[in-house]
């Protein structure tokens, strides 16, 4: 089933037709699909996750979601879109250094004023999928960079996402804490269906995607499937990468 359908996007900055960051782009996304985004820097690659995000519209072309139309929605309508339907993990974590673990994590529901008893049953699933129980209360500033990237990632799924943005998961964490959060991310996909798009400069971090989009200069420049072993799709997109040249950033 096709949750992401986007359509010939275009997002120029300025009054200036020559500053065209995303140029006609076109591609889908299956439900339950893992798709890496990556590209040289200045490609386009985050301006693309903001405007699937609705945090930015694009200049021109659609973005359907499901059956629903987003270029279209009301500023309204669009924070409501991304508080339901959408989960959001950062490079830097964004979480609240005066609240604890569990309050980082449950705030998504306290924005949708789900009541304690719900938020209560959701956070002992979500914090023993990624053994976080012992964690709870801690503040922030407690935790590693690895046990700081799991509690945004519990945020991102208390509230049950359809699809979860990710940009640069893991450009804060260590060789180890970036794969441990690859393959929990693996593991939720296949356990949850739930759909993830992330930017990466991380030849790594990208392998562990279903299929990866390459972008160059606002253009969607070619696509690989992960339809062999984890480590000849990591070769063939580090070849890929080559071949594309630039600063992977």
């Amino acid at each position: 089933m096709t949750l992401i359908q986007v359509e010939q996007l275009c997002k120029v900055y300025g009054k200036q037709s020559s500053n065209r960051v995303l140029n006609g782009i076109n591609f889908s996304v299956q439900l339950g699909e893992m798709v890496g985004i990556m590209g040289p820097s200045g490609s386009g690659k985050t301006t693309l996750l903001n405007q699937l995000s609705t945090i930015d519209k694009p200049t021109s072309g659609k973005i359907w979601f499901s059956e629903m139309e987003l270029t279209q929605l009301s500023h309204k309508k669009r924070t409501d879109f991304r508080r339901r339907q959408l989960g959001f993990i950062f490079q830097d974590f964004q979480l609240l250094d005066t609240l604890t673990v569990s309050q980082n994590i449950i705030f998504p529901l306290v924005l949708q004023k789900v009541s304690a008893t719900e938020q209560n049953q959701r956070l002992a699933t979500v914090t023993e999928k990624l053994q976080l129980e012992s964690l709870l209360d801690k503040k922030i500033y407690e935790l590693s960079g690895g046990q700081a990237q799991r509690v945004a990632i519990a945020r991102a799924l208390i509230h049950q996402p359809t699809l979860v943005l990710a940009d640069e998961p893991t450009g804060n964490l260590d060789a180890q804490s970036s794969q441990q959060v690859m393959k929990l991310l693996q593991e939720l996909k296949q356990t949850e269906q739930t759909t993830l798009l992330l930017v990466t400069h991380d030849p790594v971090v990208a392998s562990y995607c279903d299929r990866v989009i390459f972008l160059k200069d606002g253009i969607f420049h070619n696509e690989l499937y992960a339809n062999e072993l984890q480590q000849a799709f990591f070769q063939n997109i580090l070849n890929y990468l080559s071949l594309l040249g630039g600063n992977i950033e």
